[in-house]
């Protein structure tokens, strides 16, 4: 499922000036339709969660894009296979 800016605005409280100053200032990679308007994931969504908790704790900009390409590296050198999550595997077997 995509959500558009003003949905996520709307679930994670905040204005859409937000949403597009974080997507430049951090560099996110949003998903774009044809017409140019954003498309946000679910993941987007958690990143962006993240992102406001950070925020909330006083880290600056260069703090935060640290942390998330930190979490990315993390996700990339995961013991958890890249099938799915461990749950659905266990339960597979």
């Amino acid at each position: 499922r995509f959500y558009k800016i003003g949905e996520v605005a709307e679930i994670l409280e905040i204005e859409q000036y937000t949403l597009r100053y974080l997507e430049n200032s951090l560099k996110l990679k949003i998903k774009r339709n044809e017409r140019g308007d954003r498309l946000y994931t679910d993941s987007d969504l958690d990143t962006l969660r993240l992102v406001l908790q950070l925020k909330n704790k006083g880290l600056n900009t260069t703090a935060i894009k640290l942390a998330l390409e930190n979490t990315e590296e993390s996700e990339e050198t995961s013991i958890a296979p890249k099938s799915g999550t461990v749950t659905q595997d266990l339960v597979e077997m």
